[in-house]
């Protein structure tokens, strides 16, 4: 008898220490995904407060800059070949003027509040294509029209990442943009049949995969990356819509989806 009392007292501590150490490894995790998301706040808010600065001061000082020099060369006496020199500076000066748009458009994307989620991404894979001759295929389906913000904004930012990371590592001429919506689910992936990469160095290389996978956890989603040297690659965020937004605490039905979405790597 007093074995067994034993036997009970000792399974009996030990689920009690399981069960403290669970709760505070998911009280860590808590920890950790606020902290997260407080950085992902403060560096979009920075991002706002840079790119307000290029759109409103320096991007204001240069078409004032263009306006003296086009009425300059219109008003003075000067000779057709320096006319000739001020046109060519003001077309470079309107180069740069439309490059620091650009350059604030992607610290800050109010595009996709102005004209919605689905076209703004659509909208920065045609600026791919024209300036940075990457050919992006982009493919939508049952993508609603109304996306959270911090869903929208996340999946922005991955597709941004993404793209640069195959216009600056991967050698690739065409990428793959897809945008899937199903079952309360969001599944956003970037692909290249570029040069691929090994994971593991490319996290402590620097290619911002670490951020990427933090901001999609920061919103209760799902990051896998599909890669390997000489293979191409594939990013797959599967991000919660209305129905799952704001609980991190999906059901078996749920995960078993996600499951299924994240394990067609060899299909």
């Amino acid at each position: 008898m007093l074995t067994i009392q034993l036997f009970l007292l000792v399974v009996g501590l030990s689920m009690l220490s399981l069960a403290i150490v669970v709760a505070e490894r998911e009280a860590l995790q808590a920890r950790e995904a606020t902290w997260n998301r407080r950085l992902i706040d403060a560096q979009e808010h920075e991002r706002s407060r840079i790119a307000s600065e290029l759109h409103d001061d320096i991007g204001q000082q240069v078409a004032l800059l263009l306006i003296e020099i086009n009425q300059f060369a219109k008003g003075a006496e000067i000779s057709e070949r320096a006319r000739e020199e001020l046109r060519t500076l003001c077309k470079a000066g309107t180069r740069i003027s439309s490059d620091l748009t650009g350059i604030s458009h992607n610290l800050h994307p109010l595009v996709v509040d102005l004209v919605g989620f689905e076209a703004a991404v659509r909208g920065l894979c045609q600026r791919f294509t024209e300036r940075r001759s990457l050919a992006v295929q982009l493919h939508c389906d049952g993508v609603p029209a109304e996306v959270p913000h911090a869903v929208s904004l996340c999946s922005y930012r991955l597709v941004q990442e993404a793209l640069h990371n195959v216009v600056k590592h991967s050698s690739a001429s065409r990428a793959g943009v897809e945008l899937l919506a199903a079952d309360g689910w969001l599944t956003v992936c970037v692909s290249d049949a570029g040069s691929g990469f090994d994971p593991a160095h490319a996290i402590g290389g620097g290619l911002g995969l670490i951020s990427m996978r933090e901001r999609v956890r920061s919103v209760g989603g799902h990051f896998t990356i599909e890669t390997a040297p000489g293979s191409g690659t594939r990013l797959r965020a599967l991000l919660p819509l209305p129905r799952h937004a704001g609980d991190n605490t999906a059901s078996r039905d749920d995960l078993r989806h996600v499951a299924r979405n994240l394990s067609v790597s060899s299909e």
